[in-house]
């Protein structure tokens, strides 16, 4: 079950009691595992740290033990920013669609993701004669 809010972050972050009812009657009717909303630990629409949010995770603890006692279990998504609520925004439609900004892109692909240097070079797409699951 997903995609419902436990602490909400469109308005000032706080604990979402009608996000927090519907999880517990869900969890009341034997769904195992619920994972609510992804909550961003930076609320990019007003500039919030997550954490800082005392009185949110006071109301989380208050309403946490109802919850354990249904036997389901809790996953947090946690996100650096909008997550999968991001929408495609008219600035972001402009950088997109901007021909000098498409010229700039070249389709390379990185076989490691470390941060030290690796013995791996970059690779255009038409470099590449296999990539798994390509059977």
């Amino acid at each position: 079950m997903g995609g419902t809010n436990l602490l909400g972050w469109m308005e000032v972050n706080h604990f979402d009691k009608d996000g927090a009812k519907f999880i517990l009657e869900v969890a009341k009717n034997n769904c195992g595992l619920v994972l609510p909303g992804c909550q961003p630990v930076y609320n990019p629409m007003y500039g919030q740290w997550l954490y800082k949010k005392k009185k949110m995770y006071e109301d989380l603890a208050k309403w946490m033990p109802e919850f354990h006692k249904t036997g389901a279990k809790l996953f947090v998504q946690l996100t650096a920013g909008f997550g999968r609520s991001f929408t495609i925004s008219e600035m972001m439609e402009t950088l997109y669609t901007n021909k000098a900004l498409r010229l700039l892109d070249v389709n390379l692909l990185w076989i490691s993701t470390r941060l030290q240097p690796h013995p791996a070079r970059l690779r255009t797409a038409g470099q590449i004669k296999f990539l798994p699951g390509d059977d």
